[in-house]
Order: C-alpha cells, then structure tokens, then sequence
C-alpha cells in the first residue's frame, strides 16, 4: 500500500462534535493496522485516550457527514491519532503521524478561514500555535 498523502489523509477528516476527526477505519488504513488492533490500544490503554482525544461518534453525526450510521464506531481527534501512533510502536506508523498532524492543521486553517473556528486552546492566549506547541491550531497572520 502507497503512503498516504498529506491531502489523502485531509479528506477523510470529518467534524463531529464540534471538533476535526479521522474514524477508526480511516486511522486504521492509514497506519496499516486492523480497526480490531486500533480498538484494542483504546481498551488497554484508555488513560491515554481521554474523550479529548478519542470518542464514540453519534449515529447522527455520522449521518450527517454522509456515512453509515455504524454503531460504536470511534473517532479521533488529532492528539488521539498521534498517541495511537505513539502506542503502536512502528517507525512507518510514527512517520505517518506526523502527515496526519499536517493534515489535521490544514483542514483547522481552512476552516479558521472559512468561519473563524480556531479551537478552544488557541483563545487562551491568542498566540501562534503549531501541533508541535502542544494544544491549539495555528492561527494565520497571529504574531507569536
């Protein structure tokens, strides 16, 4: 299977909740693991998958984005995505991560362009952030 691109992962990033994710089967195909397998760091190790990070989706969120109303499908927000990648302990997979998290900005500007979401962590303080910051989006034209 080819890598993913950086606007491959972007596609597949819906809004649910209020905030971008990437499902499980997507996150799954991406990092070249079974949902079973991605299901199973999230059983094993839920201190490191707080609602922030990982959540089950709502069937009508799932209608909404246009996908099938699956029960008990997860979905992960960007900090949930990289700690999965972090868990699963393979280079190609940590490699990946760091697409996913350039995705996951990206799909954040357009929509900080489009209506001004720009997370809840970036209202703190107005700074500049990127994903390697911590929390929070970089948010174009702030000054740093």
């Amino acid at each position: 299977m080819a890598a993913p691109t950086t606007e491959d992962i972007a596609a597949q990033i819906a809004t649910m909740s209020g905030r971008p994710v990437l499902l499980e089967q997507d996150l799954a195909r991406i990092y070249g693991v079974t949902v079973r397998r991605l299901r199973g760091l999230v059983q094993r190790h839920p201190r490191f998958f707080p609602g922030e990070f990982c959540f089950t989706a709502e069937s009508s969120e799932l209608y909404r984005e246009g996908l099938p109303p699956v029960p008990d499908r997860e979905a992960f927000t960007c900090a949930g995505a990289l700690m999965a990648a972090a868990l699963l302990h393979r280079p190609d997979q940590l490699a990946r991560s760091v697409q996913v998290a350039a995705a996951f900005e990206s799909v954040a500007r357009v929509k900080h362009r489009t209506d001004h979401w720009i997370g809840p962590s970036a209202l703190n303080d107005g700074r500049s952030r990127s994903w390697a910051d911590g929390p929070g989006i970089r948010t174009p034209g702030a000054q740093g």
